[in-house]
């Protein structure tokens, strides 16, 4: 069964991409995943560039034989690049605000904001909850509400 999610970016200039993630979206895998592996905002629009993913991994491009059904351990694994499927790519949004409008919506949603080379995990409502510094604690979420609308 699919623990479905996504992972997006706002950039310096406002505009955000977003892309869906099929299976393990939720913090203590996809999560621990983005905070430890995709920490830059290279990395992120890196792992964004390429479109939605099956399995996020721990790195993007694979080293040795790699396909949709027969992955290498820890890649990422890709519809497009992969499966050859299309209208995979990811979704852009000219500004912050349409993103929070239009974007889709799972029952992970990751947004790495780039202005604080931080990753979020959005709630339903578009309020941004900061992850734990230590994501190996039972709580994954911090209290504090941040809003990021400006």
């Amino acid at each position: 069964m699919a623990t479905r999610g996504t992972i997006a970016i706002k950039r310096l200039d406002g505009s955000c991409s977003l892309i869906y993630t099929h299976y393990d979206s939720y913090p203590e895998n996809n999560g621990k995943i983005l905070k430890t592996f995709y920490n830059t905002p290279e990395l992120v629009k890196e792992l964004i560039s390429h479109g939605d993913l099956s399995v996020l991994g721990t790195y993007i491009n694979p080293v040795g034989e790699h396909s949709f059904d027969l992955p290498e351990e820890n890649c990422c694994i890709y519809y497009s690049r992969d499966r050859g499927e299309y209208n995979v790519y990811p979704k852009h949004y000219k500004t912050s605000i349409s993103f929070f409008k239009d974007r889709i919506q799972e029952e992970y949603d990751y947004l790495y904001v780039e202005e604080e080379n931080r990753w979020y995990l959005l709630g339903q409502t578009s309020e941004l909850y900061t992850f734990m510094s230590e994501l190996d604690k039972t709580e994954v979420l911090r209290k504090k509400i941040v809003s990021i609308a400006k």
